[in-house]
């Protein structure tokens, strides 16, 4: 799966972020000198315009993803055992086999883009959590999954994170909805520095082997977008 954001939709949202004009960046000198106005990592920034950068991280057996179209791009949901986050367009293959036994939402957009939950209809009679005009913060336990509920707003107001711990499986699981990509961050639609902020302090806070499970583009972990993503990574610029 391609990443969700080139170089220019990195620089665009960091730019809007920000509160000022996209810097010119067709040429790497461009790309370092904007990189270096908009505060992120320029070799990072760099390998995203070269399509070097390609996290390569596969689905372990306990976690299904679901990724259906939307208005010409995707978007994931995800199944661990009997729960389910998010929903995409289409849920069929997430309540194939046995019915889930919940449905947890990341988000949801207050106008028309409502792709991640944009199939609720099979999930009626299932218990379904979402925030609405807060994040949430608590834990939950379902069959011998424990998840726990991060408040991660940015993207929007009330985004919701939710990490997984899952007994056959070694490394934590975190739903992050669209608070970052591989690669990349959601649109700061609500706030620049939460969006940021949240990222580091709630998700890549989390152990290096934390699988990312972003609400676009392709799986990640937090070892992978602390070195190579252009908002997170620390290497000098």
């Amino acid at each position: 799966m391609i990443l969700e954001d080139e170089a220019t939709d990195i620089i665009q949202k960091a730019a809007r972020g920000l509160g000022i004009p996209i810097p010119p960046h067709r040429t790497e000198d461009e790309l370092r000198a904007a990189a270096q106005t908009l505060h992120l990592n320029a070799n990072a920034l760099l390998a995203i315009a070269a399509d070097t950068y390609h996290p390569g991280v596969s689905s372990p057996a306990c976690l299904k993803v679901v990724t259906t179209p939307f208005k010409g791009f995707t978007v994931n949901a995800y199944r661990i055992g009997n729960v389910c986050f998010d929903t995409g367009t289409d849920a069929s293959a997430l309540i194939s086999g046995t019915p889930p036994e919940a449905l947890f939402i990341t988000h949801h957009h207050p106008q028309l883009h409502l792709d991640h939950i944009a199939d609720l209809k099979p999930f009626l009679g299932t218990p379904i959590t979402a925030p609405t005009e807060r994040p949430l913060e608590t834990t939950f336990t379902i069959g011998d999954l424990s998840i726990e509920a991060l408040p991660t707003p940015g993207h929007f107001f009330h985004d919701t994170s939710y990490v997984i711990t899952v007994p056959e499986f070694p490394s934590k699981i975190a739903i992050i909805g669209d608070l970052l990509f591989a690669g990349s961050i959601g649109a700061p639609n609500h706030s620049y520095p939460k969006i940021l902020e949240n990222a580091r302090t709630h998700i890549l806070s989390l152990p290096d082997d934390t699988l990312l499970c972003p609400g676009h583009g392709p799986l990640t972990t937090v070892s992978l977008e602390k070195a190579h993503n252009p908002f997170f990574a620390v290497e000098a610029a």
